[in-house]
C-alpha cells in the first residue's frame, strides 16, 4: 500500500492511499507532497483469499440505467440459469461485450 501525504506536520495534512506505486507517484509528481510506503510486516489470513472485483461502469440496457449491482446479479443469474427461454436483443449485446463465455447459454437469436 502505498500513501502520499500532502501537506505540512499539522492537521490539514491530507493522506491519500493508493493501491499501486504507479499511481502514487503519478498524483505525487502532479500534486505535490511526500511518499510513504506501508508493509505490513506479516500478511493477515483473510487477505490472501481477496478476490479482484470487476468494476462496471453504468449503461443504458433496455430503458434502464445498470449500475453495478445490477451487472452483478444478472451475471450470477446467467450463471446459475440452465435454460434461458428469451432475452432481448440489448442484454444479448450486452451479454456478448462483458461475458462472452455465456453467449452459449443464450437462446438462438429470433429471425
Amino acid at each position: 500500500m502505498d500513501l502520499v501525504k500532502r501537506g505540512s506536520t499539522d492537521v490539514s495534512a491530507h493522506r491519500f492511499c493508493f493501491p499501486h506505486a504507479t499511481a502514487a507517484d503519478a498524483f505525487r509528481d502532479r500534486f505535490g507532497g511526500e511518499r510513504l510506503t506501508y508493509t505490513p510486516q506479516k500478511p493477515r489470513p483473510g487477505n490472501l483469499k481477496l478476490k479482484s472485483k470487476r468494476i462496471y461502469a453504468p449503461r443504458i440496457v433496455t430503458d434502464h440505467i445498470m449500475l453495478q449491482e445490477d451487472f452483478e446479479r444478472l451475471h450470477k443469474f446467467l450463471l446459475e440459469t440452465e435454460d434461458i427461454p428469451e432475452v432481448s436483443d440489448d442484454i444479448r449485446e450486452l451479454v456478448e461485450e462483458e461475458w462472452p463465455e455465456l453467449v452459449p447459454k443464450l437462446p438462438p437469436k429470433a429471425p
